[in-house]
């Protein structure tokens, strides 16, 4: 007996699909997700038809399954999701368990871990007969169930995956109030997946390809994986992320690194739909990287207790932050599922053994890939080189900011130093023509008129 996340792509591209089963570990050790007594759990069995039996009791944890869905969203490719739930037991239990499964579908609406029509595939154990129903996304209640037509086939063998590297420089100011540096990180996360939504996406140098034109007809014979380059907009100055805030600004936030994406699309789908996956993931893997470094800050600070300087980034930034503070921007590692279907996994930490030990718990606890080698998981980050960055750069001089600018101390020295910079490069300008005056005169004196 078994329950899980069905991962696939409904309503996105040019055909639904569900790419992958990914079961729920158990909720406790020992105790299994989903829990079926009295006859039901005997029904089935071959050579008699299954009935449905008023003594079975189904029993599903859940809130845990909620949990899981919302520990595998963050981990899942570009153009991919959680699409539905699936259930392996005695199709006799089937029924007794379908409103508790509907109930978990609208909680993981509810919870933004699940858009759009979602499906419910109910696999019957041990026949393996498979019945699947659809809930719209208007659906308030099981009533709104309804049957859908479900075809078994080797979808995979149909998808191409996209994949960039992404330079990542992003900066936000800080004003002078009680707002803490994680705040700051959000604001900065969330302008620079602003400026990825503006990114102009190509493949090799500089080809653009039609919105229209289908994957298929990019990818090489024989290949199903696509390179494509990323790009975005100049990055605007720290002023302009402020947004419509004033006051004293006295820093600013910075994230850097390089920024691995990577995207699952169906053949048939478009370069358009594509592109729009893969900034997706882009955006996604952004989210959870910053989640990481606020988990292991909050980690970090309820192992040491009241020992602020252990967590740096929980701190409010006007009382704490005079000066730069860095952290390690966690790496991605990708994790083969089947053929071009890759989850990742996101960690940070100096000792590889000690990431590949942590990625390998992930596919294993959360993903369903016990089986995994560290020897086939990926990092696509480490060719890179990975500085540690500045996440909080303090100003020398407090800055103003008013609707019309920036005015401060600091603004007044600038404006001298830009003023003395004129002047001396109006001074060099005067001195450089003198000097090509002079050359011409010379070399007008070797030839006589």
């Amino acid at each position: 007996m078994q329950v899980g996340l069905l991962i696939g792509s409904i309503g996105d591209g040019t055909r639904d699909s569900i790419v992958a089963m990914i079961p729920t570990p158990s909720f406790e050790e020992g105790s299994s997700a989903i829990e079926i007594t009295g006859t039901a759990a005997d029904s089935g069995r071959k050579g008699k038809a299954p009935k449905p039996s008023p003594e079975a009791q189904v029993r599903i944890q859940a809130d845990w399954v909620i949990e899981h869905a919302s520990q595998v969203a963050p981990l899942l490719p570009g153009g991919v999701r959680v699409a539905g739930l699936y259930i392996w037991a005695p199709e006799a239990s089937h029924a007794a368990a379908m409103q508790q499964l509907c109930r978990i579908l609208l909680g993981l609406r509810t919870s933004k871990l699940l858009t759009g029509d979602a499906v419910l595939l109910c696999a019957a154990a041990p026949s393996a007969k498979l019945s699947a129903r659809e809930l719209p996304a208007s659906a308030s209640s099981a009533a709104a169930l309804r049957s859908c037509d479900c075809r078994s086939a080797p979808v995979l063998a149909s998808h191409a995956s996209v994949s960039t590297m992404y330079s990542l420089r992003a900066a936000c100011t800080i004003m002078r109030t009680a707002e803490q540096l994680p705040d700051g990180l959000r604001r900065t996360v969330q302008a620079e997946e602003d400026s990825l939504a503006a990114a102009t996406i190509c493949l090799g140098a500089a080809e653009l390809p039609e919105a229209g034109t289908p994957v298929a007809e990019l990818c090489q014979p024989g290949s199903d994986v696509l390179n494509a380059r990323m790009l975005t907009p100049p990055a605007c100055c720290s002023d302009m992320c402020a947004g419509q805030q004033t006051g004293v600004a006295h820093g600013r936030t910075c994230l850097t690194g390089a920024i691995a994406g990577r995207a699952l699309v169906h053949k048939r789908d478009s370069w358009g739909t594509a592109v729009s996956a893969l900034k997706e993931d882009l955006q996604r893997s952004l989210q959870a990287r910053l989640n990481v470094m606020l988990t292991e800050a909050q980690e970090a600070e309820a192992t040491t207790g009241e020992d602020d300087s252990q967590a740096p980034l929980l701190q409010q930034a006007d009382t704490v932050y005079g000066a730069p503070q860095c952290c390690s921007m966690p790496q991605r590692a990708l994790l083969p599922a089947q053929g071009p279907l890759m989850y990742s996994d996101y960690c940070s930490g100096e000792q590889h053994a000690t990431l590949e030990a942590l990625v390998l718990d992930t596919a294993s606890t959360v993903l369903g890939l016990p089986d995994l080698t560290k020897e086939q998981v990926v990092w696509p980050e480490s060719a890179a080189a990975q500085p540690r960055p500045i996440v909080w750069d303090p100003m020398a001089v407090d800055a103003e900011i008013t609707g019309e600018g920036v005015e401060s101390a600091s603004t007044a020295l600038r404006k001298s130093n830009d003023q003395l910079c004129m002047l001396l490069g109006a001074g060099a300008v005067g001195m450089l023509a003198l000097a090509v005056g002079a050359a011409w005169l010379y070399s007008g004196s070797q030839y006589p008129t």
